[in-house]
């Protein structure tokens, strides 16, 4: 089984999302290592590996389990993406792990709240 780390983030606010990502691929980040999970009008817009996560698990809780957020952290982010908070997630594996710190300072220079770090297994 393969591991990588997934930096995430709440936001807000949506010029916020938008300036973390730009900054997150200015700085080398592979635009398809970012996943944005986003509420929209009775259901979810994700891209990434979340979406892929959305689809195999169907709940916005256990797709959050599946890449690797703890139980307990997974259903406290889901309530605030379901109350209108986006997440921002970026996807870190073998050489890109160096990225780790770099994108947790992007994440909170940014404006996002609640920025750590998990495990996911694969």
């Amino acid at each position: 089984m393969k591991e990588a780390r997934v930096v995430f983030g709440i936001f807000k606010d949506r010029d916020q999302l938008e300036a973390a990502v730009k900054k997150l691929e200015d700085s080398g980040s592979k635009s398809e290592n970012i996943s944005l999970l986003i509420p929209e009008e009775g259901s979810y817009r994700a891209t990434g590996p979340l979406n892929k996560a959305l689809e195999e698990h169907g709940t916005v809780q256990e797709s959050l389990i599946a890449i690797g957020f703890p139980p307990s952290e997974a259903e406290r982010c889901a309530a605030i993406v379901e109350n209108g908070g986006a997440l921002l997630t970026l996807h870190l594996e073998g050489e890109e792990e160096d990225l780790l710190e770099k994108a947790e300072k992007v994440f909170e220079k940014s404006g996002g709240a609640d920025v750590a770090a998990a495990v996911e297994h694969f």
